[in-house]
């Protein structure tokens, strides 16, 4: 039993449909899972009887006509899953203005816990169950947990070669311009200053280089993020075992390229301190003969 409107808003149903038509405020009739509907051979026009137990513990009947025919996520829920309107669905099993569950929505998961604490307040928690997302899906979270474990240690091998990169990159610009340094402090400049001078240099270009990967890189997450790659065979069946749709959408949370920034600005100016201990011991008569 639902509400037709915020449905729509939260989990996209009418994009899912691939015959017939959604339902509106006050319908009588019902959407039924594609794979469902191949199974009682029913299509959109066809009229289903539902037969079930009422909320006094009474026979619930009724005969509604399908409306349209959707593709779920799962198979599991293809297979299964019927949509009715919300007052259908209360009058189907004898349970007016009543709810047998209500779903709450958060916009971040960081607020869980807080969220939570503030419900339990409100309700008697020993008439009501009240469950976090973690508890219905154990098992998608420990596989969550595990991804994010090895992704660190991909993110931290991948730093590890950038790393590598820059540096490689700075000792050879460094041993390049060893007698530019020596005649520039031989006419004269500090060798603080001139080691600011060669700093600032680096984190310019780093910045250039940090610019040009988030102009490039931005536009192609927006893309992937709002058409995501569909996957095929066994990872499609796994993804779909898992109670997830078989696609991979790019992740396009600010913070993602904040970090990314940060940790490449990092690793700059770390690597700059070659460069500078390199002009302090800098000598002077040895690099002007080369």
């Amino acid at each position: 039993g639902i509400d037709p409107e915020r449905e729509a808003e939260k989990s996209k149903l009418p994009d899912r449909l691939t015959e017939g038509s959604y339902l509106n405020q006050n319908d009588d009739g019902i959407l039924i899972a594609k794979g469902l509907s191949e199974y009682l051979k029913a299509g959109v026009g066809d009229t289903i009887a539902l037969i079930g137990q009422g909320y006094h513990g009474g026979s619930a009947v009724g005969l509604f006509p399908v409306r349209g025919i959707v593709k779920l996520i799962t198979s599991e829920m293809d297979n299964n899953f019927i949509y009715m309107t919300l007052p259908a669905a209360q009058t189907f099993i004898d349970l007016p203005d009543g709810y047998s569950g209500i779903l709450i929505a958060l916009n971040s998961a960081e607020n869980t816990e807080e969220t939570i604490a503030e419900i339990g307040n409100r309700i008697d928690t020993q008439t009501y169950d009240l469950l976090p997302w973690t508890f219905t899906m154990e098992r998608l979270l420990q596989q969550a947990q595990s991804d994010e474990a090895f992704s660190v240690v991909l993110l931290f091998i991948l730093y590890v070669i950038v790393g590598f990169g820059i540096l490689g990159t700075v000792i050879m610009m460094t041993n390049e311009r060893q007698r530019e340094f020596g005649v520039i402090i031989s006419l004269g400049m500090q060798r603080r200053r001139l080691a600011i001078i060669v700093a600032v240099e680096m984190l310019l270009i780093t910045l250039a280089g940090v610019l040009l990967g988030c102009g490039v890189s931005i536009p192609l997450v927006q893309w992937f993020h709002y058409h995501p790659i569909p996957m095929s065979g066994e990872m499609a069946d796994y993804m779909m075992e898992m109670g997830m749709e078989a696609v991979m959408p790019a992740a396009n949370h600010p913070s993602i390229f904040i970090n990314q920034v940060l940790t490449v600005t990092f690793i700059t100016i770390v690597t700059t301190l070659y460069p500078v201990l390199k002009i302090r011991k800098l000598n002077i008569i040895a690099v002007t003969r080369l």
